[in-house]
């Protein structure tokens, strides 16, 4: 994506040095001999010339850099959101499969509370009979009605502490990817001071890397995200 601008030629950086030098010499270019007249007009022309070719180079620079700035642009809309309308549609199923479990659980809720009262209604029927049993001296019954907790059952204070963690884990990395999608627009370098501050790299880094690139990009894409 990085381009490098384009500088003058050597050769019309040189025919302006030329120039200025005989300029300089000669104030009055009609005073100055015929063949240093001539080469000055013909100096003139080529300078023109070399100049008008790196212009249109830098002109066609310029409108190859700005479509790129406006494609990766509106490549970050669109991912923005294709990204929205993902989380749009995870809400959407999140919310009828907690309206399922909680209907479940509700119906759970509602099985074990009649099991209760049965169990509760059988054990006192349990005890009459046993009384009246006792009071004629026929065997009683030593069934409680007590029910075996399976060692993999899970109690409420476990499950709600376990289900928090993962809610709070799933909102952090919501938070995050919002996070990274709103980094600060990189501003416009316009003097040639300001572009050899932001693009120099300092001299006692060179041997130890590559020239310098500047920074941008997209940036690091979320696993999660749906491809644009």
């Amino acid at each position: 994506m990085s381009q490098a601008p384009v500088a003058p030629s050597l050769t019309a950086a040189s025919h302006a040095e030329l120039l200025n030098a005989v300029r300089k010499q000669f104030p009055d270019l009609s005073q100055a001999p015929e063949d240093i007249q001539k080469a000055v007009e013909k100096a003139d022309k080529a300078t023109t010339k070399v100049l008008t070719t790196d212009l249109n180079k830098a002109s066609k620079q310029v409108g190859k850099a700005a479509r790129q700035l406006a494609t990766v642009k509106d490549a970050r809309t669109v991912h923005r959101q294709n990204w929205l309308k993902h989380l749009r549609d995870s809400v959407v199923s999140w919310q009828k499969q907690l309206q399922l479990f909680k209907d479940q659980q509700k119906e759970y809720s509602s099985q074990l509370e009649k099991a209760q009262q049965e169990l509760t209604s059988a054990r006192r029927h349990l005890q009459n009979l046993n009384k009246q049993a006792a009071a004629i001296g026929a065997p009683i019954s030593s069934e409680t009605g007590e029910t075996n907790v399976e060692p993999n059952d899970v109690d409420s204070s476990a499950f709600e502490a376990e289900a928090q963690a993962l809610v709070l884990q799933v909102q952090e990395s919501l938070q995050q990817s919002i996070a990274a999608a709103s980094h600060v627009e990189p501003q416009e370098v316009t003097s040639d001071e300001e572009m050899d501050r932001k693009y120099k790299r300092p001299r006692s880094m060179e041997p130890f890397g590559g020239p310098s690139v500047p920074a941008g990009g997209l940036g690091d894409a979320v696993a999660s995200s749906p491809a644009t």
